[in-house]
């Protein structure tokens, strides 16, 4: 557990620097859940900023957070970063599913309530 965890907070500090390829291989190592979703969210993060990749930053940030979810199902914020990849994507379906299910695990977060109306909102106007 020490060493998944070291790993986990190289990743964080190779993250934190700027070092995308370090911070995934360390995050990687680690194995934690916790690790695919701070991936994830790096991903998503690093595909913004690459207009020409932008489609392919996204797929490979979904499938960070779908490996966290499958690692631990049971943390909203797993789901709502899913909910928001796939939103980016334009996949409102898929992001409604998520976010439903990030709602379940916590009814009363308001940011998820949020996110489901601009979802709802997408969705009404296909």
């Amino acid at each position: 557990p020490f060493l998944t965890e070291t790993y986990y907070l190289i990743g964080e500090l190779q993250a934190g620097q700027g070092d995308f390829n370090a911070a995934e291989k360390a995050y990687l190592s680690s194995g934690l859940p916790k690790a695919y979703h701070a991936l994830a969210q790096l991903s998503a993060k690093v595909a913004s900023g690459e207009k020409a990749d932008t489609e392919r930053g996204l797929e490979t940030a979904r499938r960070y957070a779908q490996e966290a979810i499958h690692l631990d199902p049971n943390v909203a914020s797993y789901y709502n970063t899913l909910a928001l990849i796939d939103f980016r994507r334009g996949d409102y379906r898929q992001a409604e599913q998520a976010i439903r299910k990030a709602l379940a695990l916590e009814p009363k977060n308001r940011n998820y309530q949020q996110g489901l109306k601009q979802i709802s909102g997408k969705l009404a106007a296909d």
